[in-house]
């Protein structure tokens, strides 16, 4: 436009301005360059820049005083010595009004010309590309030159745009006979003013399509040739169908073409024509988008599928968006190209020439500087230009400042600045200040009429941009009265009336709705998420499955036909989208170009509406229910799949019927509206679920919860995103976006919404951003995180999901965090159980091979859980993002899986223990120990043995041994191998055993494992030599592990709490005692400090087993003290220096408790500390029973601790526990503190040293260790039960070594599985061995029947639900709860071991020899509990 200006106008001209927006401005043109004019407003330079200017007038020329030489530059500078005028050769080539072409009283003025571009009847490859490049090397302009301008006769039709296309073809024609471009100017800008205010009027379409072609304005000429073509009933296409198509691959409006086939097919004229009309449009269409090998494609086009190949070829090509010409979307004016070379444009201030600089640079600083510079000169009009210049640079803040600075130093110039100043109001949307100047200018410039009328619309203008109607209204009401002929008045009154309508009706556009451009050209009309619905789709149709699955056009139609008729026959919602999406799988199915791609669009459409509407139904009906039943959560997780059905919906019908795009939209907001005020525990209004998209995209950016408001705009934000035409064509619709434009049409306006704009893009808006360019930065952000994420989510090493990747997997799906804006919530559920998985995954390359399966088994649970979710709850991000990750993590945990399942075998351990061999005369004996440690239990397995002499390789035997045997996993079996070797051998032996064994009726064979076998040491073992003593107290050697507990008590007795007493419980024969006995001993000699002195130590030991079988008070402290606290002393006393000035104490006759707290007295008086370690204390409740002693005795001694008189250990069984908590014995209160230690077992090491406490005596091998130390429970008690049968087992086969096989032989005997040797000393356990200790006299029967359900079960661990399985079969009664409080009891005294895998809990009997022995002790479970049954009954 700067330059059609430059060409037409001279300096002086007094020209009429039109800016973007509708105001005028008239000056005198100044000077002008590239970017900007000037013109001289009121004695004020007014700079405007060419973005902004939309059409002008000449309103006066200037008066021309010289005359210059014709051959003058084309670009002289308007500023110059120099004046313009013309020749008078020149002048007589000038055609008047009365030399026009006549016209005929028909609607044309004449026929145009036949133009012959090309050849018609491409039929192949070589002929389109020949056609193309003939289109690329014409010149249009010279072309449409022979063309006639059309108008009717003035005369005739009283119209004045004919009389105004009339004087225009003089120019044209004078243009025709001598084509100069600067001739045909002024009639350009004329005809691009008219057709703005007429943009329907045929001729002047076809008019400006010449004008606009000539001066290449590519975009105008094809919008009025396109308007031409559909209007005109009697015009030719066919004759100039390749202006079109060159003008069609020039604009790339390839929208255009299909609605003008539909125009000409709906004709039913001149079907051949079409079909190659379409054909070369499409070839060169194809051709411009460099997309030549799709040619094919158009060259098969025919009547039959002119449609829907066009439709789906213009699909696949980059193209412009195309919107309607209104008068609130003003169209950009027409450019025209300059042929000639152009010289620099000379420039006259230096002021200019740097504002032009930091302009073209973007140099705000620079321009800063400037404004500091001419602050000082005090020169208004400069001011006034580096204002502009800050408004150029879009800094309108600092051009405000500027011209506020001016108004208040410079009044004499305040029309100027206020002039420039209402621009700038006007670019922020601010229109209550831009009306507040237009009144000022009224009120200091309305000297004339022209002006007053100006200022007046102006005002009215953005009045009604400021939706204030009624002052708008009165306003041009006037100006319409005073000026009834003014056209422009007229049409903004008519707007005025539209606006209120709109207003009233809810539709209100409060801004001019731009079109929004993100390059996103190549949308996917059909996503991927219902594609995949497609494709999971099976047919029901019995015609089709009995083509195989392979429909026909037919098919596709009676599908669909069914599909609507469901709607008729209103069928429910959950029955019909399945119909509605076999149609559409259908014509999916069938080769493309077959059928009008409108018609799968509009199946879909309905599908993705018509299940969402399912989801929508039940959901309201829960949630408008008065007791709601529905999780939250559950509840969202439903209105997500919804909503991305909706929006689905929302993007496919922007392409069949946009007035449709808004009911999904709606159902969308409600949805997600209503669950949130849910989850928010907020009532919902039912009045929710029947308003329009207006009312409830209002409610949402009202509402007082930010949540709501949130959701509003991630709407816009996700629809502008993923289709931005879709976006732009709500524009359209009534009641369309219309109301969220409303919410951003003042820089005021804009903060909140832009505040969540920002936050939901990642992008920073300003409120100074317009809308467009706003939208467009939020809409381009998203669609770069969305287009991130799933390029994210297609990452190789995301995908193979291996152990060496998981870190890489890891940090991706840590990536992913930061893509939570663009989540419903059913996904940011999938991610959070993605890394769940992740988390479990990570440590399998540090675990075993059992733990690797678990692993292994747990990860494929989550993945197909995960899966099963996204396909209840789909999205589609869910289903796009996340399934394909996790169907490939399918993939590879199953194939890891297989490959685990492939190792999972048995694996034979062979090993000789001991490694020596016993010799009777010429028979050796040769212990082999096979053990599984695979992974899988054998069906059977063999040995092939070889034996021979160590040095001289003598075989003595080879056989092979078969054992049908399953050997289960990390189990033992033993083969005790005989063979005769001469008796005179006495050296080593050498022996290979090769094992074989069947799994799963395959055999396998390892490799051979080989020993040198020593001769075993001479017998030199005596009873005398035997250590262990099970039956009483051990000695000092052998007591072992306790060394830490007797340690802390010492320094608990030590330290200043040693008022706290300890209490000691744990099974029967588990140490207590012992511990007792060592304590004490420990004690003798130490001391304290108590009372300021030092005071000794003075344990005294009370056995309350002892105490509780006297019979009555006076032998209970006859015992308490004679026997015990006396004698004890007085030993102390005798035996021990520290001790020696203990006073003698003599026994009292009558002992009585009121003398204990005397001893004590004066023991303590003598500078010693008792000590009291009571053993048995669970008999106390014996002694209460019996009436010896009430609870104040526990009460007594409490305060005797408190006092510093003496401490208290204490030690029972289990039954401690409750003993005192039971209220029934009154001395609850009296333990209140205490310190308690359970003894159990010891561990390994102390275990371990006392199975070797014979040292070389008896040489126990490490797996006789690790075997007894399994069978003990690592207990010192059943430790040394079987090492002390073990000796006596070696006594009596004379055997200096303990292997596996040697204690499981004692075993067998121990626990009755093998008969015993009547003469043997190894004899079975009786139940002495194990009473009051794993079992008692005093448990219910229900505890021996449910270790013996543990015992016969071939588990090694038992799994809860076997044991309820087992009980219930005999119909206990109350089992369940029976069987838990059991299971807790055993568990709690370490009888039992509890182990939880997978959400179950399984048990095991700690001490394996009583589990063996109580198997063989109750041989018949089934008689066990049912006598069990009978007793409970």
């Amino acid at each position: 436009m700067i330059e059609l200006i430059r060409k037409t106008c001279k300096q002086g001209d007094i020209v009429k301005i039109t800016l973007d927006g509708g105001r005028e401005i008239t000056g005198a043109l100044d000077e002008i360059s590239s970017e900007h004019l000037t013109l001289i407003v009121d004695e004020c330079p007014v700079i405007l820049t060419h973005k902004i200017i939309v059409l002008f007038e000449i309103v006066k020329k200037r008066d021309i005083s010289r005359v210059v030489s014709t051959n003058a530059p084309d670009n002289t500078p308007l500023k110059s010595a120099e004046t313009i005028t013309t020749t008078k050769s020149e002048e007589s080539q000038e055609v008047s009004i009365d030399d026009a072409p006549a016209t005929s009283q028909s609607m044309t003025s004449s026929t145009p010309k036949k133009i012959e571009f090309s050849k018609d009847n491409i039929t192949n490859y070589n002929d389109a590309l020949s056609y193309c490049s003939y289109l690329e090397g014409i010149d249009i302009g010279a072309m449409v030159n022979q063309l006639d301008f059309k108008y009717d006769d003035p005369a005739v039709s009283k119209n004045s745009i004919d009389k105004k296309l009339k004087r225009i073809s003089i120019t044209y024609v004078n243009y025709q006979k001598d084509p100069d471009l600067d001739l045909i100017q002024p009639a350009i800008a004329e005809i691009n003013s008219l057709y703005s205010e007429n943009p329907r009027n045929l001729n002047l379409n076809w008019d400006y399509f010449i004008l606009s072609s000539i001066n290449r304005d590519y975009d105008s000429a094809f919008n009025c040739l396109h308007a031409y073509s559909l209007g005109s009933s009697s015009f030719n296409f066919w004759e100039t169908q390749d202006f079109y198509i060159y003008l069609l691959g020039q604009t790339r409006f390839y929208d255009k073409l299909e609605e003008l086939i539909r125009h000409f097919k709906s004709t039913a004229k001149e079907s051949t024509q079409l079909v190659e009309f379409t054909r070369k449009a499409l070839i060169y269409m194809l051709y411009k988008c460099k997309m030549n090998s799709a040619i094919e494609s158009a060259l098969r086009i025919d009547d039959n599928n002119l449609l829907a190949t066009t439709k789906e070829l213009t699909n696949k090509v980059p193209r412009k968006s195309i919107y309607p010409y209104t008068p609130s979307t003003p169209r950009q004016p027409l450019q025209r190209t300059i042929s000639k070379p152009q010289k620099q444009t000379k420039q006259f201030y230096n002021l200019t020439e740097e504002i032009n600089s930091a302009v073209s640079s973007g140099d705000v600083s620079a321009v800063d500087s400037l404004y500091r510079r001419y602050k000082s000169h005090k020169d208004a009009t400069k001011l006034i230009q580096i204002g502009t210049a800050y408004q150029r640079l879009g800094q309108y803040e600092k051009a405000i400042q500027l011209f506020n600075y001016g108004l208040e130093h410079f009044p004499d110039k305040e029309i100027g600045f206020i002039t420039s100043r209402v621009q700038v109001y006007e670019l922020q949307s601010e229109w209550n200040l831009a009306d507040g100047d237009y009144k000022r200018l009224l009120e200091i410039n309305g000297d004339t009429e022209s002006k007053r009328k100006n200022y007046n619309f102006q005002r009215a203008r953005v009045l009604l941009k400021n939706r204030d109607i009624e002052k708008a209204r009165s306003i041009l009401f006037k100006l319409n009265k005073k000026y009834p002929t003014d056209t422009g008045i007229a049409n903004a009154l008519s707007e005025v009336d539209r606006v209120k309508e709109d207003i009233a009706s809810g539709t209100d556009q409060f801004v001019e709705i731009p079109i929004i451009d993100i390059g996103d050209d190549q949308v996917e009309i059909i996503s991927p998420m219902l594609r995949f619905d497609i494709e999971e789709c099976d047919y029901r149709d019995e015609s089709i499955i009995k083509q195989g699955n392979k429909p026909t056009i037919e098919d596709a139609v009676r599908l669909k036909s069914r599909a609507m008729n469901s709607i008729k026959d209103q069928v429910e919602m959950s029955e019909r989208y399945p119909i509605f999406l076999e149609a559409a799988k259908a014509y999916n199915d069938l080769n493309p170009g077959s059928y009008d791609p409108t018609d799968i669009y509009e199946l879909l459409a309905r599908y993705a509406a018509l299940r969402a509407g399912t989801i929508f139904s039940e959901l309201k009906k829960q949630l408008l229910m008065t007791q709601k039943n529905i999780d939250p959560q559950a509840a969202q997780l439903k209105a997500d799949t919804a909503s991305s059905y909706y929006l689905e919906s929302v993007n496919l019908q922007a392409m069949v019927k946009p007035e449709n795009m808004l009911l999904p939209l709606t159902n969308h907001l409600k949805i997600q509206m209503a669950v949130l005020l849910y989850r928010l525990n907020r009532p919902i209004d039912e009045d929710i679920f029947s308003v329009n998209f207006t009312t409830i995209f209002k409610s949402c950016i009202s509402s007082k919860i930010p949540e709501l408001n949130e959701l509003a705009y991630k709407s816009v934000v996700t629809i502008g995103s993923t289709n931005v035409n879709a976006w732009n064509k709500l524009k359209d619709v009534k009641g369309g976006s219309a109301v969220f434009y409303g919410t951003i049409s003042t820089e005021s306006k804009r903060v909140m919404p832009y505040t969540y704009l920002s936050r939901l893009s990642g992008t920073d808006l300003s409120p100074k951003d317009l809308p467009g360019d706003a939208l467009r930065k939020v809409f381009q952000a998203r669609k770069s995180q969305n287009e991130q994420f799933v390029e994210l989510t297609k990452a190789p090493k995301l995908l193979d999901f291996r152990p060496q990747n998981i870190n890489h997997i890891e940090k991706i799906i840590q990536d992913m965090e930061n893509y939570r804006a663009l989540f419903f919530e059913s996904d940011l559920v999938i991610l959070d159980r993605l890394k769940y998985i992740v988390n479990i995954f990570k440590p399998y390359e540090t675990r075993g091979a059992n733990e690797r399966v678990s692993i292994i088994v747990k990860v494929r649970s989550e993945i197909f859980s995960i899966i099963e979710f996204i396909e209840s709850n789909p999205t589609y991000l869910g289903r796009v993002a996340f399934f394909p990750i996790l169907q490939s993590w399918k993939k590879s945990i199953l194939k890891l899986e297989s490959e685990r399942i492939q190792s999972v075998i048995p694996r034979l351990s062979i090993s000789v223990d001991p490694q020596v061999y016993h010799r009777e005369l010429n028979v050796v004996f040769i212990n082999v120990v096979i053990q599984n440690t695979g992974q899988a239990t054998t069906d059977n397995y063999s040995l092939k043995l070889e034996l021979k002499d160590n040095e001289q390789g003598v075989l003595y035997i080879e056989n092979e041994v078969n054992i049908d045997y399953e050997l289960h996993v990390e189990d033992h079996h033993y083969h005790r191998y005989q063979a005769e070797v001469p008796i005179n051998h006495s050296g080593s032996l050498f022996l290979r055993v090769t094992p074989t064994f069947s799994y799963q009726g395959t055999k396998n064979s390892q490799e051979a494992y080989e020993f040198t076998v020593s001769p075993e040491d001479s017998f030199d073992l005596k009873v005398e030599d035997i250590k262990w003593n099970y039956l009483n107290i051990p000695d000092k050697h052998m007591f072992k592990g306790r060394e830490k507990d007797i340690s802390k008590i010492v320094n608990h007795i030590q330290s200043p709490e040693r008022s706290l007493s300890y209490i000691l419980y744990g099974l029967t024969r588990t140490g207590k005692t012992s511990i007792l006995k060592y304590l004490k001993s420990e004690l003798y000699g130490l001391s304290i400090m108590s009372s300021g002195h030092t005071c000794y130590l003075c344990p005294i030991r009370w056995d309350f087993d002892q105490a509780a079988a006297q019979n009555n008070a006076r032998d209970l402290w006859i015992y308490l003290i004679n026997t015990t606290i006396i004698e004890d002393i007085n030993t102390l006393r005798d035996s021990e220096e520290e001790y020696s000035h203990l006073p003698h104490m003599s026994k009292l006759d009558k002992p009585r408790f009121k003398d204990l707290g005397e001893i004590l007295s004066l023991i303590h008086t003598n500078e010693f500390y008792p000590v009291f370690l009571i053993d048995e204390f669970s008999h106390i409740i014996n002694m209460i029973k019996k009436q010896l002693i009430d609870s104040s005795f526990l009460a007594q001694l409490r305060t005797f601790a408190l006092e510093g008189k003496a401490s208290f250990i204490f030690a029972g069984t289990y039954d401690i526990n409750n003993l005192i908590t039971d209220p029934e014995f009154g001395i609850t209160g009296q333990f209140a503190n205490v310190i308690k230690m359970k003894v159990s077992k010891i561990n390994n090491s102390a275990a371990a040293a006392l199975i070797h406490a014979m040292g070389d005596k008896l040489q126990f091998t490490d797996l006789a260790v690790k075997h007894i130390l399994d069978l003990s429970f690592c207990i010192p008690y059943f430790i040394q039960i079987i090492c002390y049968h073990c000796a006596k087992y070696a006594l009596e086969t004379k055997i200096t070594y303990i292997g596996y096989p040697e204690v499981e032989e004692v075993v067998k005997v121990l626990t009755g599985e093998s008969d015993n040797d009547p003469d043997s000393v190894i004899q079975r356990l009786d139940a002495e061995r194990f009473s009051n200790n794993l079992l008692s006299s005093a448990d219910p029967p229900e505890t021996s029947a449910l270790l013996a359900t543990i015992a016969h079960s071939n588990y090694p661990y038992t799994p809860y639900h076997e044991i309820i399985r087992i009980w219930g079969e005999h119909t206990i009664k109350e089992y369940q709860s029976l069987v838990a409080h059991t299971l807790d009891t055993l568990v709690d005294k370490e009888i039992l071991l509890r182990k939880e895998e997978e959400g179950e809990f399984y048990f095991k009997i700690s001490v394996g020899l009583f589990e063996r022995w109580l198997r063989k002790e109750i041989p018949n479970l089934n008689y066990a509990l049912d006598k069990l049954h009978k007793i409970n009954d």
